[in-house]
């Protein structure tokens, strides 16, 4: 009893040192999510927060699917409906009745994934013509991070962040980049995230990373090292 009791009081820790980004209505995603989606998938949708924010904003239907009992439990109260299973699962199983989707949102979530190459060419086929993927990853390559591995000579593992102890992929910006266009997915804008006293803010001006086909403008490195990608799917023939 007491060491379930532990357990237990260790695991609303974690959830709490998280809930920020896992339990907020995110608007540096917000700001990526086309008013005009309608049916809309997003993976790792927690307790439903955003995916509640972009209905009260929009008249959009909103599929999420959440590995977490507890998370799943309070995102059936606010979205249209849960999938209680991991991503790789989710994809692995029956083409979902309400596809395709016009809006997939993957936000911190493929880090955690064994194989998200795969996962996100599979997701791919559940989108529509033109449809717009909205990505989250933490940016391990973000300067103060890689300055200490540098100091300490090890690989932080900490309980949230960039160095997620769980996290099972690390990524770059040009790793990002790759991960999308290895899905068949052409990037249209690259938006760094800040952490500033406690508070996630959307960047926008010089220190915002716009990428279109040809150019690639006011290149930063974030501060917190989060980026966040909107991508269009091509349009088929």
């Amino acid at each position: 009893m007491v060491l379930c009791r532990m357990a237990d009081e260790k695991e609303e820790q974690i959830r709490a040192r998280r809930s920020l980004g896992y339990e907020s209505a995110r608007p540096d995603l917000m700001a990526l999510i086309p008013k005009s989606a309608r049916n809309i998938l997003e993976f790792g949708c927690s307790s439903g927060v955003l995916g509640a924010a972009i209905k009260a904003r929009q008249p959009a239907r909103v599929h999420g699917v959440e590995l977490s009992v507890a998370y799943a439990a309070q995102a059936r109260t606010r979205l249209d409906w849960v999938d209680e299973s991991s991503v790789e699962s989710f994809l692995a199983g029956a083409f979902p009745n309400d596809a395709p989707y016009d809006c997939l949102i993957v936000a911190d979530i493929l880090e955690h994934l064994v194989d998200p190459w795969t996962a996100m060419s599979q997701a791919v086929q559940l989108l529509s013509p033109g449809a717009t993927v909205v990505m989250s990853l933490p940016n391990v390559l973000w300067g103060p991070g890689l300055i200490r591995v540098v100091r300490t000579g090890r690989w932080p593992r900490d309980p949230s962040g960039v160095f997620d102890g769980t996290h099972l992929r690390w990524f770059g910006l040009e790793d990002a980049l790759d991960l999308l266009r290895q899905s068949g997915l052409e990037p249209r804008t690259v938006v760094p995230s800040f952490w500033k006293s406690g508070i996630r803010h959307f960047v926008k001006g010089k220190n915002a990373l716009a990428l279109t086909t040809s150019a690639l403008s006011g290149r930063s490195i974030p501060h917190y090292g989060r980026v966040s990608c909107n991508n269009s799917c091509p349009a088929n023939d």
